[in-house]
């Protein structure tokens, strides 16, 4: 039997990390927030992520060996984004991501485990 397990930010977390190491870098204060912890941009993320809204990636990568430093971003919908976020994402050139800010506040906390991703 499968058991289904929701995929977290630490479990993201500690795999973006791990696979940093192996490729000997180092990095610190990964972002992997979704839902309305998307919309804080230094909240860092916990807990289960959601399905059907948006999940931040943030990834300040240090190189060991030269020391450069990276910064990588990414929003990601894993499934149908809600109508308000497609809506608020779609604002066009200028935008200033207030209406996905706002649409995200407004989508509250969904606690039901059919709403957040999982890992089988």
């Amino acid at each position: 039997m499968v058991r289904r397990v929701p995929l977290t930010s630490e479990r993201v977390k500690k795999l973006i990390n791990v696979t940093l190491m192996e490729c000997d870098c180092v990095a610190q204060h990964t972002i992997v927030a979704g839902g309305e912890q998307a919309c804080d941009p230094h909240n860092e993320g916990s807990g289960p992520l959601p399905a059907h809204r948006s999940i931040i990636f943030d990834v300040f990568p240090r190189s060991a060996t030269n020391r450069y430093f990276a910064d990588m971003s990414r929003t990601v919908v894993c499934g149908t984004p809600e109508s308000r976020a497609e809506a608020a994402l779609s604002d066009g050139p200028g935008c200033t991501g207030r209406g996905h800010h706002e649409s995200q506040r407004r989508g509250g906390r969904e606690e039901d485990s059919s709403r957040h991703l999982h890992q089988v």
